[in-house]
């Protein structure tokens, strides 16, 4: 049996990871500046994650990280690990917030605007097209259709797909690689590879030492991990199961709603599996319909399937 080793790094993937690393000032600076190709950064200061909207009936926006650079421009900082169908369509209300925000109140005002950045590190595929397989990073921005000038420079989007970066330790050539095999493999390594021995890198690996976690940080840490596992399972069971299971019935019954039902009850029975494991961890009904997506009633159902007592965790 091959022996499991024990984590020595943070996974920067999970949500308290990556808060935690990022929202040390001199780490989110050389990795803005390094992973863009935006102007320098030189100084930030952090806003509230939290934006609300204009009224109470608003819906409100929770941004991982949200700062101020030296020069007044706003940056949105997001990791994304379950795929989401309107990612693109959440990137532009999210980044309307810090537009909205610009307008003064009571005063008159010439409309003019200070630049609104988003950056996204997402651990799925968004642009699917055959020409961007070689991309790791893409950039959007408004732009005239004619003569495909700029039309604005004040809306920026950078997005990475971890999923397209492959390169090994001997292939890294830029602190933009680095950046990204960090995002990619530091949770599963022992040590420091030689290849990040300088400063920036160095503060990024002590930072990310398990072994100088608090007990309630590794609490907090621990379900994070658990949290990204089960996002993990859930898409990959949907891929995989969904996908067999729609093209078995789809061969069975020759017609497109054989396919269709095929998926569906795919990525019902992934959840399904989800649920169990979670449940045996100890997580909450609440906690795992949010996780999900099955209702409590579903969850409490799989739960007497596993504890014969009928005790059910609340």
């Amino acid at each position: 049996m091959k022996e499991t080793q024990t984590p020595v790094f943070m996974n920067p993937l999970t949500d308290y990871s990556f808060k935690k690393l990022f929202s040390e000032k001199e780490l989110l600076i050389a990795f803005l500046n390094d992973v863009t190709p935006w102007e320098t950064i030189v100084d930030i200061k952090y806003q509230p994650s939290e934006q609300l909207g204009a009224s109470k009936e608003d819906r409100r926006a929770i941004f991982d990280l949200y700062c101020i650079t030296g020069n007044d421009e706003y940056y949105i900082i997001e990791m994304q690990v379950g795929k989401q169908m309107y990612f693109k369509d959440r990137a532009l209300f999210y980044t309307a917030f810090p537009i909205r925000k610009q307008a003064p109140r009571k005063k008159n005002w010439n409309y003019q605007l200070k630049g609104v950045y988003l950056v996204a590190v997402l651990d799925f595929i968004l642009f699917k097209d055959e020409a961007d397989e070689d991309f790791v990073i893409e950039e959007a921005y408004l732009m005239r259709k004619r003569t495909k000038a700029r039309f604005s420079d004040k809306l920026n989007y950078l997005f990475v797909e971890l999923p397209k970066f492959n390169k090994t330790p001997a292939e890294l050539k830029t602190n933009t690689d680095r950046w990204l095999y960090c995002f990619r493999n530091m949770g599963s390594l022992n040590t420091i590879p030689e290849e990040f021995k300088d400063s920036v890198f160095e503060h990024l690996f002590d930072l990310a030492r398990l072994e100088i976690l608090k007990p309630t940080e590794m609490e907090a840490y621990n379900k994070s991990v658990l949290e990204y596992s089960v996002l993990q399972d859930v898409a990959d069971c949907a891929r995989s199961e969904g996908r067999e299971e729609g093209e078995a019935k789809g061969r069975e019954k020759g017609k497109a709603e054989g396919r269709v039902e095929g998926k569906i009850e795919g990525r019902v029975e992934g959840k399904v599996e989800v649920a169990k494991r979670s449940l045996l961890k100890g997580y909450s009904i609440d906690e795992i319909a949010e996780l999900t997506d099955l209702t409590p009633e579903q969850i409490k159902d799989i739960a007497l399937t596993i504890q014969p007592t009928g005790r059910i965790l609340n």
